[in-house]
């Protein structure tokens, strides 16, 4: 109640002074666990950007997204980036375009499909605009997942096809072994084991250079999968126990 009588003015006081104090003691607390430092960016941002420091609050803003969207508190992430993307000029191309794509993480959990899109055709401008390569692959990447998710496999397998390329031409090892492995999966969605079978073994040679464990787990799984569709069932168990293995 005593919140509610304050004026706007005196609220954003309130949460400035809360920042500043939450934001010294982020910088004494640097040794502690990625959590307790994790939550305490949380805090910093939400109060920042409630106490009308935008700018103070924008170099915390994409890791605790990433922190809320990690440890699944969708609906706390998706309050602080409309509270971040709703103030006017605080969000360059590129920033704006990375809390899309974190607000994209945050709407998948909860299933709201026509915001997610949404979401990802606004992104998806924005990264053409500014032409990084990087943002592009992302974007790229998540709407290819996202059409999978919605079972538009045709334009999925268009999107992973895109992210691909790029990696390949910026030399993102393990883009690249992400994207061939996403294709591989669309692949194998529409019934072409033939093209998933190269795409996933090269998927899982990639991952291995790169040493990225969860994409060669995901080949493994694929291949798997693929030799049981084929009535392979010796391979399609082996290919099981090494799955387990890495896990």
């Amino acid at each position: 109640v005593l919140y509610a009588d304050l004026s706007e003015l005196l609220r954003e006081e309130y949460h400035r002074a809360i920042a500043e104090a939450l934001e010294s003691r982020l910088e004494a607390e640097r040794e502690e666990t990625d959590d307790s430092a994790s939550r305490l960016l949380v805090g910093v941002c939400e109060h920042f950007l409630r106490g009308g420091m935008g700018k103070r609050a924008l170099r915390y803003l994409i890791p605790a997204l990433m922190h809320l969207n990690r440890v699944c508190q969708s609906e706390a992430a998706l309050s602080l980036v409309d509270r971040a993307l709703s103030v006017p000029g605080l969000l360059d191309d590129g920033h704006r375009a990375r809390a899309l794509l974190c607000k994209n993480g945050s709407l998948r959990p909860l299933g709201r499909r026509e915001e997610q899109e949404q979401t990802l055709a606004e992104a998806a401008q924005l990264v053409e605009k500014s032409g990084n390569s990087s943002e592009q692959y992302s974007v790229a990447n998540a709407t290819g997942v996202f059409m999978r998710t919605t079972s538009r496999f045709l334009e999925a397998l268009t999107h992973h096809e895109r992210a691909l390329s790029i990696a390949r031409h910026v030399g993102d090892l393990d883009g690249e072994a992400g994207s061939t492995v996403n294709l591989a999966n669309v692949l194998c969605d529409l019934g072409r084991y033939d093209e998933a079978l190269p795409a996933y073994e090269r998927g899982r040679e990639l991952a291995l250079r790169c040493g990225n464990r969860a994409w060669e787990k995901n080949a493994i799984s694929g291949l798997g999968h693929v030799a049981l569709q084929r009535g392979r069932a010796e391979d399609a168990v082996g290919h099981a126990k090494e799955e387990l293995d890495l896990s």
